[in-house]
């Protein structure tokens, strides 16, 4: 498993009594139970059956994964991962939208394939409108739906600085600056659904 060296990557690690001892604390190092790192992992969930986990920054190529209880240590036999430079984005392809939602948005750029969940923001005023996105196997595209907005003024310019790119724990895209990237536009805009 690889995810952004920003962090923010999910793990699941599996196995019994997952809940024992009163502390845990997650790892992701070259030398599993040798050597005991700060926790690389944020455990958000933990059951008797499984430890879910959020990675923090990091910048090891490879790694196992071992788990802390208390005083002791289990490697967990054969689960890996990986940080991975954090993706870049290139170019916005299109920044205009209708007011009721729903177009794709082509953003180009590169290692989306890392990234589990991705999503885009407008901020509007003091409402904040998010839409899912989702990446390309080739990891090169990744496409959001434009958010349904609030039609009382069309067109909607919405400045660059307003519009955010959510990518697992990457931040170098939460404020995209004065113009979208691959871009010289400071603006994307919504526009009044067709009529036929």
């Amino acid at each position: 498993m690889i995810g952004p060296q920003s962090g923010g990557t999910i793990l699941v690690v599996r196995g019994i009594n997952m809940d024992a001892g009163l502390n845990r604390i997650v790892t992701i190092t070259s030398d599993p139970c040798v050597t005991r790192n700060d926790s690389d992992c944020e455990i958000i969930e933990n059951d008797s059956a499984k430890i879910v986990c959020k990675t923090t920054a990091g910048n090891i190529t490879e790694g196992s994964i071992a788990i802390y209880f208390d005083d002791g240590c289990e490697a967990a036999d054969g689960v890996n991962f990986g940080y991975r430079p954090d993706p870049i984005v290139e170019e916005f392809e299109k920044l205009v939208a209708i007011v009721s939602g729903g177009i794709k948005l082509e953003i180009t750029g590169s290692s989306f394939d890392i990234i589990q969940e991705a999503s885009m923001a407008f901020m509007i005023g003091s409402e904040m409108f998010t839409s899912a996105c989702s990446n390309t196997s080739a990891g090169t595209v990744l496409i959001c739906e434009s958010p349904s907005v609030p039609s009382a003024v069309v067109p909607l310019r919405i400045p660059a600085e307003n519009v955010s790119l959510y990518m697992d724990g990457v931040i170098n895209y939460v404020d995209l600056g004065v113009v979208f990237p691959g871009t010289n536009q400071a603006f994307f805009e919504f526009v009044i659904d067709p009529s036929y």
